[in-house]
Formats: structure tokens, sequence, C-alpha cells
């Protein structure tokens, strides 16, 4: 057991190429060549990293300003039919509601349509699109071919 815990471990014993002549000799062209090797792979990862950074970025702005612009100019739209609505009402419906209520009412309406037609589908869409682009690239990726 002794002679283990001092037995010498050299760093080139499990190369993958030819063993090193003894095991005193210096391994450091083999080290030195796995550094640069790993050092390329890293950036080469960091650079894809930060590709798709940009890329999920990119789509994010772009999925928030189509899903705000939809969902704005679909309130626009129903603000614009319900206030149209309210001006072929007769002169006794303002008798019973005050404009205080109407306007109020409008306001809420508008805030329910935003709260159920923007955030949900937007959800729903980004949720779907990653499922299926993460299977995409899952079955590229991953498919076996012999």
């Amino acid at each position: 057991m002794i002679e283990l815990l001092y037995m010498p471990v050299y760093p080139c014993d499990d190369i993958d190429g030819p063993p090193p002549p003894s095991p005193y000799t210096d391994c450091s062209d083999y080290i030195d060549s796995t550094v640069d090797d790993i050092r390329t792979l890293s950036y080469e990862v960091a650079a894809k990293w930060a590709v798709i950074i940009g890329f999920t970025m990119l789509g994010n702005t772009l999925l928030f300003h189509g899903f705000g612009t939809a969902s704005e100019r679909m309130n626009k739209r129903v603000r614009d039919s319900s206030f149209e609505s309210l001006i072929r009402q007769e002169i006794a419906y303002f008798d019973e509601h005050t404009v205080g209520f109407i306007t109020s009412q409008l306001q809420d309406d508008a805030a329910l349509l935003q709260a159920f037609s923007g955030e949900p589908v937007r959800t729903l869409i980004m949720n779907l699109s990653s499922v299926l682009v993460g299977l995409a690239v899952s079955f590229y990726f991953m498919w076996y071919v012999s």
C-alpha cells in the first residue's frame, strides 16, 4: 500500500498516441497541442453561443414588436367600433349611464382584450416554436444514419 502511495504519476501515461519513450520524458509538446486544441474549441463554442444569443434576442424583439403591434391595432379597432356603437345610442342611454362609467367600461374592455389576446397567444407561439425548433435540431443532429 505504501508503495502505491509513493508511485510517481506521469502526465502522458494515458495519451491516445504512442506513449513517451520513458516515464521521465517531457510531454510538453503533447500538452501544448492539447491546450491549443481545447482553446480553439472553446472559442468556437463561445462564437456559436454568441450567434444563438443574437438570434434569440432578435427573435424575441420581433415577436414582442409584432404581437404588440397586432394587439394594439386590434384594441384600436375594438375601441373605435365601441365608440361608434355608443354614438348610435339614443339620448336616454346617456341619462342612465354616466360618462365616467362609459369611459371606464371602454378602458376595462380594452385591457381585458389585451390580457386575453396578447400575452397568452404570444406565450403559446413562443412555446410551440421552441418545441418545434428543439425537435428539428435534435432530429438533425441525433438521427442515426447507417
